[in-house]
């Protein structure tokens, strides 16, 4: 972690403003014509700082994962802002943009999201597994009590949003509770649980963002290895053993 120390030019200092105004704009000027006139405003706003991001907690997301791909590269912690010709229908551009630390294409995933309004910090779940694969969902049904403690333990409470992913992003509750939501863990095939900020507090935060995202991954990396793992309880106490609850901030 000792990027995130790093005084060098190229060190992470935040987001910028722009980044959410580049977006916005976007969303209005959904066309090539435009994306490449401004096509330097989006390496400066939105991938520089990006892969900034990526460079400066890479260690820290490799000490929870080793497996996880930590290169600020597109396709691999970086989402393509545009969208494949071949099946995407309309607008050309997402008019959002994401980082993600995972294995593999639509593996469950620590993310960063980006839109106009703000940026979330969070996990997305895929509960979409075959029978003999582990699943988030498979614990609420076997070992429901273990679901329980693993969110007691570490925090993982009302300071996150519930989300489904569908077409788009369905809020399902502002205020996220394991016991009230157990059947949406059971049921949605993809979930998103995650803390909201708004652009300004994004921005105003800076270099600081950083330490917001580790205590967040810290945090819910326990549903990753529950939602992922074949040895859910070995890999729970690695998971203490090196870092131990780290609360997330409210």
């Amino acid at each position: 972690m000792s990027a995130t120390n790093n005084a060098a030019p190229e060190s992470f200092k935040g987001f910028p403003a722009d980044l959410f105004q580049f977006l916005e704009d976007l969303s209005g000027n959904n066309n090539q014509k435009w994306f490449h006139k401004h096509y330097d405003r989006y390496q400066q706003s939105l991938v520089i700082p990006a892969r900034q991001f990526v460079t400066a907690i890479g260690d820290f997301v490799a000490l929870l994962n080793p497996q996880f791909e930590i290169q600020p590269k597109f396709n691999k912690t970086l989402m393509r802002i545009a969208r494949d010709a071949r099946f995407a229908k309309g607008k050309p551009y997402r008019d959002y943009f994401l980082i993600g630390f995972h294995r593999w294409k639509w593996d469950s995933e620590l993310f960063v999201y980006f839109d106009a309004d703000g940026l979330e910090i969070g996990l997305f779940i895929n509960n979409k597994k075959k029978h003999n694969e582990p699943s988030l969902s498979s614990y609420v049904t076997a070992k429901e009590m273990l679901v329980y403690e693993i969110c007691d333990e570490y925090g993982i409470g009302k300071q996150y949003a519930l989300s489904e992913l569908g077409k788009g992003i369905d809020y399902l509750s502002k205020r996220f509770d394991v016991r009230k939501h157990k059947d949406y863990l059971h049921d949605i095939p993809l979930i998103i649980i995650s803390k909201f900020y708004t652009k300004k507090s994004a921005v105003r935060l800076k270099e600081k963002i950083i330490g917001e995202a580790i205590k967040h991954f810290s945090t819910l990396y326990p549903l990753w290895i529950l939602s992922e793992s074949a040895h859910p309880e070995k890999d729970l106490r690695k998971h203490a053993d090196k870092l131990g609850p780290v609360r997330a901030v409210s």
